[in-house]
């Protein structure tokens, strides 16, 4: 056999994954409101509205180009929802902001902490935040 038989083969193989990666089937990453609508999926009847995406993204209708530096900005101006818990928003730069409680401050109990992040199971139990707080429940 002669290599020249294999270079139509090839050839074709190439074309077909470049068509898949970068063609009409090619999944292209949603990070807003108006990307969600616009790749097809219906607006949610909420206030603000709000879009979900298959993969459990949630984005809201937004506030435009305001600072965000919390989770209720940063949710409000139409970021992805993970729906973890404590729920996280995320940015398209990749920032992430926990909803640390009701209010969208910060942690300031032993009862808040358990609620966002669960209980460390010491005598007495003890439950620690991501920025270094530990609170002792009784």
């Amino acid at each position: 056999m002669q290599h020249t038989e294999w270079l139509p083969l090839a050839v074709l193989l190439v074309g077909a994954a470049l068509v898949l990666a970068f063609g009409p089937f090619a999944k292209n990453p949603i990070n807003s409101y108006e990307e969600c609508i616009g790749a097809g999926h219906a607006s949610l009847r909420t206030y603000p509205a709000s879009c979900e995406t298959p993969e459990g993204l949630t984005f809201w209708q937004g506030l435009g180009d305001a600072t965000i530096d919390s989770y209720t900005e940063c949710a409000a101006a139409g970021n992805a929802i993970i729906k973890t818990l404590p729920p996280i928003c995320r940015m398209p730069d990749g920032t992430e902001f926990r909803q640390l409680n009701d209010f969208g401050g910060s942690i300031d109990s032993f009862e808040e902490c358990a609620a966002a992040y669960g209980v460390i199971k010491t005598l007495p139990p003890q439950c620690k935040t991501p920025d270094g707080k530990t609170f002792i429940g009784t």
